[in-house]
């Protein structure tokens, strides 16, 4: 019992060790790998903004608004993505989805091109997806206030987690052709990406991961049961063994423990040899002495 009590202490504590160790391997692996993953869904969103983005700051000046909203349409249709939106500077409507700037536009310069209004929707209520989140306000304020870089966060959606980078549409000397405000962002160009395909390698990853660290723990056991039973508990049994064997009066006087190593434990048995010659010595001096 006191082999087996030693045995799984020693056991309990280098596999409580080694346990957490993987576990912060594993917890850091993942995080750096989600890191990674996350950079490149952003860049992959950079890249697809740059067309919409050159699209505005062309075509739209070059009174082709049309060209715009095709392509923002077009994007929707990528793997993947959720949302696509240009949203206006007031931080509420979704641009090309109603005739507002339309109206604007035909009450100042008279007739509208035909291809502005083939195809144009006009929604009754139009409330662009996304607005409500604290982010989003957050870095619509930032970059009315003059900020130009991208800025991107992890959201949910009905159920669904995104990643939402959003880019600000700066105010050209030409906007005020047909826009009235000037604000510094004439709007923010919006691309959600789903994150599930990312989460569900995360999740394959980890559980890689885990079944490794399992392996590797029940080798680690099994290395270490053999090395202990060995190197300590078994010196330590022949030991409890022999001072038994001496306190109940069977023992073998003659007997000496194997010593196989200069450690503690060797020690252990280097004293213990000694200490039964002494009671062999002392035994036969009491029986000369009766004689």
């Amino acid at each position: 019992m006191a082999k087996g009590g030693l045995l799984f202490k020693i056991l309990g504590i280098v596999v409580s060790i080694t346990i957490i160790g993987l576990a912060i391997l594993i917890y850091k692996f993942i995080s750096q790998e989600e890191k990674n993953l996350l950079d490149e869904k952003k860049k992959t969103s950079q890249l697809m903004a740059q067309p919409i983005l050159h699209t505005i700051y062309k075509d739209m000046l070059d009174e082709r608004a049309d060209m715009a909203r095709y392509l923002a349409e077009a994007m929707k249709a990528t793997k993947g993505t959720e949302r696509v939106q240009i949203i206006r500077s007031n931080g509420v409507e979704e641009a090309f989805q109603d005739f507002k700037t339309l109206k604007a536009v035909e009450k100042e310069y008279g007739d509208l091109k035909p291809e502005w209004t083939t195809n144009h929707p006009n929604k009754a209520n139009n409330i662009a997806r996304g607005i409500d989140n604290p982010k989003f306000k957050e870095a619509l304020k930032l970059f009315n206030e003059g900020k130009k870089e991208g800025i991107s966060y992890i959201e949910q959606d009905e159920g669904k987690r995104l990643l939402t980078y959003l880019e600000p549409i700066e105010m050209k000397p030409k906007c005020s052709a047909c826009h009235v405000t000037k604000e510094d962002a004439r709007g923010v160009l919006m691309i959600s990406t789903s994150l599930d395909d990312m989460y569900a390698a995360l999740a394959s990853s980890r559980m890689q991961w885990i079944t490794y660290g399992f392996f590797t723990i029940a080798g680690v056991i099994s290395l270490l049961t053999l090395l202990v039973r060995n190197i300590i508990t078994k010196p330590i049994e022949e030991t409890v063994i022999m001072l038994k064997g001496i306190a109940e009066g069977k023992g073998d006087l003659t007997k000496r423990l194997t010593v196989t190593s200069k450690d503690e434990v060797g020690m252990l048995g280097i004293w213990f040899n000694k200490f039964v010659i002494e009671m062999r010595n002392m035994v036969k001096g009491i029986f000369a002495t009766s004689k």
